[in-house]
């Protein structure tokens, strides 16, 4: 899978696939206002230095956090410092998380199943932010024969993984 380098890239290949797309921002876009979209998105921080709004809710953004933002949930990023923010983008088509699901394997708990005290912020361990781009790293490397089902794969490992740590997320303070 290509890495693209625009989140509005991103939204719109993730709604034309109906799949997933991932966008790898190293330069700065123009932030988007407060907006929503009809997919979900995982935003995982490389480096800080901003704060997040999700839902009327203020985070302060530090290296290794993941945040998860289901569909329709209104979310802008403010700049605190002028610092270039690097971060990967995942925008993910609900239906599609819904077509990978099982019975014993809801892969879009972490969007529509939260509990009352939701935290949208997942602050990694070392070892949790390697295993986090270890599955980034399998879809974008994907090359050749099987490149679909190692994609497929390497995002439904993901997203088991995002699912477990937002089972025993605890909550976190908003900035």
């Amino acid at each position: 899978m290509k890495e693209l380098s625009s989140c509005h890239q991103a939204i719109e290949n993730c709604a034309s696939t109906q799949t997933f797309a991932i966008a790898h921002l190293y330069k700065e876009e123009k932030t988007m206002d407060m907006h929503i979209h009809d997919c979900y998105e995982i935003y995982y921080s490389i480096s800080g230095g901003r704060q997040f709004l999700i839902d009327n809710k203020f985070y302060a953004i530090e290296p290794g956090d993941v945040f998860i933002i289901n569909q329709y949930e209104s979310h802008k990023i403010t700049q605190v410092d002028k610092e270039v923010h690097e971060r990967i983008v995942l925008s993910i088509h609900p239906e599609y998380t819904k077509q990978l699901s099982s019975p014993r394997t809801d892969l879009d708990a972490c969007f529509c199943s939260r509990p009352e005290n939701f935290c949208h912020k997942l602050s990694l361990s070392k070892e949790q932010q390697n295993r986090f781009l270890y599955y980034i790293n399998k879809i974008t490397d994907a090359e050749g024969y099987g490149q679909d089902i190692l994609e497929q794969t390497a995002f439904m490992e993901l997203l088991v993984l995002l699912n477990r740590l937002t089972l025993s997320n605890r909550p976190v303070t908003a900035a």
